[in-house]
């Protein structure tokens, strides 16, 4: 019992003792700290999984219109700023000054009156700003959940995967609820503009969420007598040890990758998959499903296998996901490779938090944690600028005639040796004027357009201008999902290469030089 109550480096008062003081108030806690997950990640799961699609979406589709490089910068700069801000207002204030739960509570309301003010901004500078501020509230709730649970369990191995179990059932649930129950008007336009809402209800959940931080949750008070009084200094040092150290450096590049998966991932379901809007969040948690089975058995695993080979083994669980999602097809195996998140988020992830509470002195593992946090999170500025690179990769429009008489029945099932590129396309009121060179088209002969290798008309022509240029008429079905774009579309292929070449990086560095010692068995 000494043990529990000194190796989370806090005094122990009311029910603020690492697993309480017998199994009753150990069992009371985990239920507690489950809870605190689920609310934790559920903000997340409303928001993060289908953001990309309603920044990108041009306006009057429903969503914001935003670049690739607009978003590239709202990724960067919310990573690079909450992460560089959590040491200072996690670390320090719940090392040093305030109750953990309490700073919690407190970042939590900023997180709400930011959430919401975002729901309602459309200018990109606004946006940027409301985003920033959203992230140094946010970032510090991350590494404070997970500080706060790691101090108040008795068994850190073994009950922490577990009680984080409960964050990803939270991120499920909010996120397929809300797809599932808000995004099915049966209007396209109306389902992308009504994701801003994610954001209203996320902020909802971050004011109870903060009332049961204050009225509930375990007491875990500071540290008094420390042995520096700045805490996040102190945990700086932890870079000297060498098993930290090379986890940092493998840790920075697997950050950026899943940074990146996040801003490419919902619109490549979306347009080279062909997943709708609504059925996005759902696809995408088959990955947080697998998440519940890897976390319940990480600590089987950390116990069985080391952290090492684990660490390793979730290094290679991104590079075949990557691999998968380059290839692309058949469209079913992308679809099952989002169970390798699961593996990716638990056998790095988690493991990596529970790896930086073993290796940080007591007084300073709050501090630990969001040093941690801050190495990963100033990583999303190096994704979101890389991101940008990969915007000037497209795929192009192409374009068939089909004969007049021939009918549906005559159109090809893909694009057929006689396709060719669209040089220009406009829209405007439902017609399309495209500058398609020798298109041989007359009066009444339909034309099938292709992007991605998805057929966007089956259009009667309406008008030929001359040799180079014709105009047709969108069915509504299609209107808001028609490529108008002379570049084309967005090619993902060589984006998920480049992500699994930079994990494959990160797993070796992992494999060649992290010490196979256990992190509290190393020399400091």
């Amino acid at each position: 019992m000494s043990e529990a109550r000194t190796s989370g480096g806090v005094s122990i008062s009311g029910s603020s003792a690492a697993g309480g003081d017998g199994p009753e108030q150990s069992w009371r806690n985990s239920v507690l700290l489950s809870t605190m997950m689920f609310l934790q990640y559920a903000i997340g799961g409303l928001w993060v999984p289908i953001a990309s699609i309603y920044l990108t979406t041009s306006p009057d589709a429903g969503g914001l219109g935003f670049t690739g490089g607009q978003v590239g910068w709202i990724y960067a700069l919310t990573g690079l700023i909450g992460a560089i801000t959590a040491p200072f207002i996690a670390g320090q204030v719940a090392d040093r000054y305030l109750n953990a739960e309490r700073a919690l509570a407190l970042l939590l309301l900023a997180l709400a009156v930011m959430q919401y003010l975002m729901a309602g901004t459309t200018v990109f500078a606004l946006f940027l700003v409301f985003s920033i501020i959203n992230a140094i509230a946010y970032a510090p709730t991350m590494a404070l959940s997970n500080s706060i649970s790691l101090q108040n369990l008795r068994d850190k191995e073994k009950q922490f995967p577990l009680v984080r179990t409960w964050g990803t059932i939270g991120w499920i649930v909010a996120g397929w609820l809300f797809g599932i129950l808000w995004l099915d008007t049966g209007d396209k336009v109306r389902d992308v503009r009504r994701i801003a809402d994610a954001l209203r209800i996320g902020a909802v959940v971050a004011v109870a969420y903060a009332a049961f931080a204050v009225l509930l949750l375990p007491r875990t008070p500071p540290r008094r007598e420390v042995a520096h009084p700045l805490a996040f200094a102190r945990a700086f040092r932890l870079l000297t040890q060498r098993g930290f150290l090379v986890l940092v450096l493998a840790a920075v590049p697997i950050a950026v990758v899943h940074t990146g998966y996040f801003i490419r991932c919902s619109p490549y379901l979306k347009q080279d998959i062909g997943i709708p809007e609504k059925w996005v969040q759902a696809v995408m948690s088959v990955g947080q499903i697998c998440e519940i089975f890897f976390l319940a058995v990480l600590g089987l695993f950390l116990k069985r296998l080391g952290y090492k080979r684990v660490l390793v083994l979730g290094g290679l669980a991104y590079v075949l996901r990557f691999a998968i999602y380059a290839v692309g097809q058949p469209a079913w195996l992308v679809v099952v490779a989002q169970g390798l998140h699961g593996v990716c988020f638990a056998c790095f992830y988690a493991a990596a938090f529970i790896y930086v509470d073993r290796s940080a002195p007591a007084d300073v593992k709050h501090s630990a944690q969001t040093v941690f946090g801050m190495i990963l999170g100033v990583s999303g500025v190096l994704a979101g600028v890389y991101n940008q690179f990969f915007d000037r990769f497209t795929r192009p429009v192409m374009a068939e005639v089909v004969r007049e008489g021939g009918g549906a029945a005559s159109a090809p099932a893909k694009p057929s040796a006689a396709a060719r590129p669209v040089v220009s396309m406009t829209r405007s009121d439902g017609t399309v004027t495209v500058k398609l060179p020798g298109h041989g088209c007359r009066d009444g002969d339909r034309l099938r357009v292709w992007a991605a290798q998805k057929d966007f008309s089956g259009v009667h022509v309406v008008q030929v201008t001359d040799s180079d240029t014709l105009t047709y008429r969108l069915p509504e079905a299609v209107a808001a999902a028609a490529p108008v774009a002379a570049r084309g579309v967005q090619s993902y292929t060589e984006f998920w290469w480049t992500q699994a070449a930079v994990a494959l990086g990160a797993t070796l560095i992992l494999l060649l030089f992290l010490p196979a010692r256990r992190p509290d068995e190393q020399a400091s």
